[in-house]
């Protein structure tokens, strides 16, 4: 990240960051189709990521008793989201014993071990039709 480039989070209504979190549900629908938008919304805390002041990014929050689970996150950025963001919510989490999420993509499991996160289940599905 630049130098002089700064990426801050802050709680937000759901409203503000809709449309972010819409295309992190894209992508999720794929993991866990049972779920839909507007239930994660209503389970989750939402936090906007600035850049510079800027939104550029935004993810949902639950707390399940000791760990604090990433429900959605997404955006576009100029600088590594997925670095930045997970430095982010560790320094908000900092209370907590855990981080965890659920992926199915490589490249962001691959960086979350580069951070420290180790892959705990394993999801298995058949398809029928």
């Amino acid at each position: 990240m630049a130098a002089d480039a700064q990426l801050t989070f802050a709680r937000c209504e759901v409203g503000e960051v809709r449309h972010l979190l819409e295309g992190a549900r894209t992508e999720r629908v794929k993991t866990n189709p049972a779920e839909t938008l507007d239930q994660l919304l209503a389970r989750g805390e939402a936090f906007k990521v600035m850049l510079d002041g800027e939104i550029v990014g935004a993810y949902l929050l639950e707390v399940h008793g000791p760990e604090v689970w990433i429900l959605l996150a997404g955006g576009r950025a100029p600088v590594d989201l997925a670095h930045y963001g997970i430095a982010l919510i560790e320094q908000q989490a900092r209370d907590f014993d855990s981080i965890g999420f659920q992926t199915r993509r490589p490249g962001l499991i691959k960086k979350a071990k580069r951070a420290g996160f180790e892959v705990a289940a394993v999801v298995m599905r058949k398809r029928l039709r």
